[in-house]
């Protein structure tokens, strides 16, 4: 049986976050939490080990526990996505410093990823979300979302610990239409050891306000949105405005009916296969540029455009000092030396897309 070493890190209100890693990949993908998590478990749980097997065999894959679930810190007052971003911030500083990463948002995780995307754009290489939609219930304003949402929450107020089933076959039923025996038994007995109905509760009230829609034009990194064709849990409309909202985003309808992703589903095969060619794509098309910061490859446009250090540092309301740092950089990670030699190569690398 898989076990991952799991270790810790604070967040910026000091809440403990349990997170681990697993797979040897060249790239380092982080994925965000999504929902009642508990990463101790997750090799075991049918709803999410097929899933991190095959993301294992391709990328060094970072998980991590939400705050109130898991192996993180328990009796969490604070939830909500300003929580949640720095909680996505804390772990990515530790477990993935340095190189940017691919992100992958999966259902509630989406904001929070794209959120952090839009904040730190020299972080993340490519940008994945799936199954995910711009807000939350009570957010969206439409009312029978904002009552089934209330009247669910209120039902796992009341017996998410219980003997009676309902709470949480209610909260299974939302992610897989068709739970097979063995899923289905999964949810009822390992829910309220992931989270106690506190942590619970006071989770789903706060994902039910989440709200990324002023932060999707901010997004810089290459997007790609995938959502289930017949997805009752987060529907398809809600995939397509995310990625209507996104600077360059491609969406893709996957077939199937299931809010979490199965391997038996049809679309399971096809997802790995649109994200395998969605990186290998936006890295060609970048090029000898690929390893620049966002920050970084705006500092080269401004030296191919003949800007000044002082120039590119006025117009980008930053030092002088920054420039010339991003600058020595960018002839680093690109083995030129001069400014000359560096817009030279970034010409070529734009005239080879161009063709």
């Amino acid at each position: 049986m898989q076990q991952d070493r799991i270790r810790y890190t604070r967040s910026a209100d000091g809440v403990e976050l349990a997170w681990t890693v697993s797979g040897a990949g060249p790239k380092t993908l982080v994925l965000a939490p999504n929902h009642i998590t508990d990463i101790k478990r997750d090799w075991q749980d049918p709803l999410r080990r097929d899933l991190l097997r095959r993301l294992s065999a391709d990328f060094r894959v970072v998980r991590y526990d939400h705050r109130g679930c898991g192996s993180s810190q328990r009796n969490v007052a604070r939830q909500g996505q300003a929580a949640w971003l720095e909680d996505l911030e804390a772990v990515l500083a530790q477990a993935a410093p340095g190189d940017p990463v691919v992100l992958m948002g999966v259902s509630q995780s989406g904001p929070v990823a794209a959120a952090y995307a839009a904040r730190h754009p020299n972080r993340v290489s490519h940008l994945i979300l799936y199954g995910a939609a711009v807000c939350g219930a009570k957010a969206s304003g439409i009312p029978d979302i904002v009552a089934r949402d209330a009247a669910t929450v209120e039902l796992m107020r009341l017996g998410w610990g219980g003997a009676f089933p309902g709470p949480r076959g209610l909260f299974m039923a939302g992610l897989v239409l068709d739970a097979t025996p063995e899923e289905a038994a999964w949810g009822e007995k390992h829910l309220p050891l992931a989270a106690n109905v506190e942590d619970a509760v006071r989770f789903s009230r706060a994902d039910a306000e989440s709200d990324v829609r002023d932060l999707l034009a901010q997004i810089k990194a290459p997007t790609l949105v995938l959502h289930t064709a017949d997805d009752t849990g987060c529907l398809p409309e809600w995939g397509r405005m995310l990625a209507a909202g996104i600077p360059g985003a491609q969406y893709i309808e996957l077939p199937g009916r299931n809010h979490i992703l199965l391997a038996r589903d049809p679309g399971f095969e096809p997802f790995f296969a649109h994200m395998r060619e969605f990186i290998a794509e936006t890295e060609a098309e970048i090029g000898p540029l690929s390893g620049l910061s966002a920050r970084e490859r705006d500092i080269l446009d401004g030296v191919c455009a003949g800007l000044s250090n002082e120039a590119i540092a006025l117009t980008r309301e930053i030092s002088v000092k920054t420039v010339r740092n991003h600058l020595s950089a960018i002839f680093d990670k690109l083995s030129v030396n001069s400014r000359t030699q560096a817009a030279m190569l970034a010409t070529q690398a734009q005239r080879a897309t161009a063709a």
